[in-house]
């Protein structure tokens, strides 16, 4: 899970007494994500799942395009 980044959404493997659900990535770590489900009885619950209970990629994250990126910076950051 190399390729994981912030906004990709994944599906998060059952365990416990928690059904398979998904899950959208913040931050990735050396060994783990971190988020919040999106699905199932957990929805909208910040967790750590490590990346042994990630099943696949369901949504990639789009990166924004550089200059339309640009513009939305210059025009925040201006006075």
């Amino acid at each position: 899970m190399d390729d994981l980044k912030e906004g990709d959404v994944v599906v998060v493997q059952a365990f416990d007494d928690l059904p398979e659900h998904l899950f959208e990535v913040h931050e990735v770590h050396e060994d783990c994500v971190t988020g919040c489900a999106i699905t199932g009885p957990l929805v909208g619950v910040y967790g750590e799942p490590e990346f042994e209970l990630i099943l696949r990629i369901t949504y990639r994250a789009v990166t924004p395009n550089p200059i339309q990126r640009r513009q939305e910076t210059t025009d925040v950051c201006s006075d």
